[in-house]
């Protein structure tokens, strides 16, 4: 199966526990990816990424210190050439008007 879901990005979940079917894409490709559907990239961004492994140590810090994180996590996120360190991306298009 991993063999397969590597050669062509589409995962098939053969588990008793019921797994959303997920199709894979290398992040580069996102964009081209999304255009075939008539969509606008208005965003694309990591998501779970370098803070999520430890999130319960970051929120036992001061305020001042957890804003810096956040804000240091963001920027992280909206890194084109980091997305493959989020656990999952999120892409946000707007429908072109025909």
């Amino acid at each position: 199966m991993l063999h397969e879901s590597i050669r062509t990005g589409i995962v098939r979940s053969d588990s008793p526990i019921p797994f959303t079917q997920a199709y894979l894409v290398n992040p580069e490709d996102i964009e081209s990816l999304m255009s075939n559907y008539k969509l606008r990239t208005q965003l694309i961004a990591g998501a779970e990424g370098i803070g999520c492994p430890w999130e319960d140590q970051i929120a036992k810090l001061d305020s001042a210190t957890i804003e810096s994180v956040i804000e240091f996590g963001y920027k992280y996120s909206l890194n084109k050439s980091l997305l493959v360190m989020n656990k999952h991306v999120l892409y946000i298009g707007q429908k072109i008007a025909e």
